[in-house]
């Protein structure tokens, strides 16, 4: 069982590349494998992954979904580097 919220539990799952699950299927931050989680790949995955979270593991029917405004949506800005693959 995880102590965070369902935002913040997806923005680990992300930093830590995590391939997870969502309504979608499986997914992972980033989406094109360049070791770089851009603020869109971020926006995205938490769009999918929070709503999941909150259903599945808190047993809601209601959902909680990520917003971001629509003139910082597709922003290709990175803002984690998840390092080397060992």
């Amino acid at each position: 069982r995880w102590r965070n919220g369902a935002f913040t539990k997806g923005i680990i799952e992300a930093f830590k590349d995590i391939e997870v699950k969502s309504n979608d299927g499986k997914i992972t931050a980033n989406q094109n494998h360049d070791a770089v989680v851009t603020l869109d790949e971020l926006f995205q995955f938490l769009q999918k992954r929070v709503p999941f979270i909150v259903k599945k593991d808190k047993g809601k029917s209601e959902s909680q979904i990520p917003y971001m405004p629509d003139n910082h949506q597709g922003e290709d800005i990175p803002i984690y580097y998840l390092g080397e693959k060992k």
